[in-house]
């Protein structure tokens, strides 16, 4: 049950932010390209560069990781070859050939390094509220049920205090969610340093207050649900 919804997880990410890419190659070497003056102006134009410069990053780390497994007998870590040299000889030899092909500069080019695709990003974000909203779900009852004959304030601290721990569990599974979704998207799961670009990363506390809050919409709406089938119970009785 858990593979399909996964895999369904996934499709539904790639078909909103698209993960297909050019095909990719071990030798370093830049696919075939006519050779065309973009504007830069053009939201098209600066997205089919961010393309190419992220393929260029993937053949980069596909080029280095083979000359490390040729050299070592395994695959991996070939950034690490001669002190990232070989890596970033093939980043800059391919780079040099996209910007002679559509006529930029290097300049603009390492500037698109950090640019993320953001319907991916926001997807991958939507994707887990909605597995952890589902996960909260399912816990808040079990809480409420256990806490409930004690009193308002110790339920209120058992609340206080699963709502915190959701919330941080929820942005550590969060961040190997998108993690995961990354290596989907680059089809590759050797991200290098391309990983520290994730957004999960980068704004953890924000995520740990939506978890917060999230838990707390829930908590909610399950004591609004509760009590509005107590008041049809109360009332069906009286009808009796």
């Amino acid at each position: 049950m858990q593979r399909p919804m996964r895999a369904s997880i996934v499709l539904a990410i790639c078909v909103l932010s698209g993960c297909a890419r050019a095909p990719v190659n071990t030798n370093c070497e830049w696919h075939s390209e006519e050779s065309l003056l973009l504007d830069l102006n053009s939201r098209a134009t600066t997205r089919h560069l961010v393309e190419d410069v992220q393929l260029a990053e993937e053949l980069a780390i596909r080029f280095a990781d083979s000359e490390h497994k040729r050299l070592a007998g395994y695959s991996g870590h070939g950034g690490l070859i001669e002190n990232g040299r070989v890596i970033s000889k093939c980043r800059a030899t391919l780079f040099g050939t996209i910007a002679t092909t559509h006529q930029v500069s290097m300049e603009q080019l390492l500037a698109l390094r950090t640019t993320r695709p953001r319907v991916f990003d926001v997807a991958v974000f939507l994707s887990f509220a909605v597995l952890y909203v589902l996960v909260v779900w399912a816990v808040v009852p079990v809480v409420l049920r256990r806490f409930w004959l004690d009193g308002q304030w110790p339920t209120m601290a058992a609340l206080l205090f699963v709502s915190a721990f959701a919330a941080a569990t929820g942005l550590q599974l969060g961040e190997l969610w998108a993690v995961m979704m990354e290596m989907v998207r680059l089809g590759n799961d050797h991200l290098g340093r391309r990983g520290l670009g994730i957004p999960w990363g980068q704004r953890r506390a924000a995520i740990f207050g939506v978890g917060v809050g999230l838990f707390w919409i829930v908590v909610i709406m399950r004591i609004w649900i509760a009590k509005t089938r107590d008041r049809r119970i109360v009332a069906a009785s009286h009808v009796v």
